[in-house]
């Protein structure tokens, strides 16, 4: 499983979660239980060292979800580590845009601070690296490539995530784009994330050559509908069939 994430992050999100994996007696250099040991009897990891900066803090918690870990290699460009999904129980490896020389981070948080002279190249470097694990992760089922599950970034910039996949459609002969999941964090709700969403969702899609772009919202869900018409989509006279299995 691979994910990624640009992050930015409070140091009391970070002592707090802290204390909370120490409380999940979790290692941080391999995700395996130790209890009350000092050194992993599984991987011989010392519990008392501290990750050094730029890197991540241990414990760091990431979309409430993430354990960070130690950090397992890194190629001047970003950084992978070691990390517990506390909602599947699963050990995944977290992938951080970390380009070296273009930001600073102080010891002990996950807070990044570009360089303003770099902003430029960090950006066009950031939008390069997201472009290229987004191709892998609409090829996950190819069992020759990593498995990209989910791709996110935190505060300065939007949080959440969309599902889409492309298909062939027959009405515009042509691709098309669908949007099947739109979500943002309640705390990044109304504050012009959704409708940024929606430009790069856009984009995507013409870099793909799509020449559509579709999706369903309930009719329960007026907010949802008047964002959407407000952003110039118009509903389509049709229905939407489902039948679960």
């Amino acid at each position: 499983m691979f994910l990624w994430y640009n992050s930015f992050q409070t140091k009391f999100e970070i002592d707090t979660y802290l204390e909370l994996s120490n409380n999940m007696s979790l290692c941080m250099g391999c995700m395996q239980e130790i209890g009350d040991n000092k050194i992993c009897p599984s991987c011989g990891f010392d519990t008392t060292e501290k990750q050094q900066a730029p890197f991540l803090p241990y414990g760091t918690i990431l979309q409430n979800r993430y354990i960070v870990g130690a950090g397992i290699d890194t190629n001047g460009e970003s950084t992978r580590y070691i990390s517990h999904d506390k909602q599947t129980g699963d050990i995944v490896i977290i992938c951080e845009f970390l380009p070296i020389g273009l930001f600073s981070r102080e010891e002990g948080t996950a807070e990044v601070r570009i360089n303003y002279e770099n902003r430029l190249v960090y950006n066009k470097l950031k939008d390069d690296f997201l472009n290229y694990y987004r191709i892998l992760s609409e090829l996950r089922e190819l069992s020759a490539l990593m498995n990209v599950h989910n791709i996110f970034e935190e505060n300065n910039t939007p949080v959440g995530f969309a599902n889409l996949m492309t298909i062939y459609s027959v009405w515009t002969h042509g691709k098309a784009l669908i949007l099947d999941d739109l979500y943002l964090l309640p705390d990044a709700r109304g504050k012009g994330y959704g409708k940024r969403a929606m430009e790069l969702i856009e984009q995507f899609a013409s870099m793909r050559g799509c020449k559509r772009l579709q999706f369903q919202s309930e009719e329960t869900n007026p907010n949802a509908m008047n964002f959407y018409i407000a952003l110039g989509y118009c509903p389509a006279d049709m229905k939407f069939y489902v039948k679960y299995l």
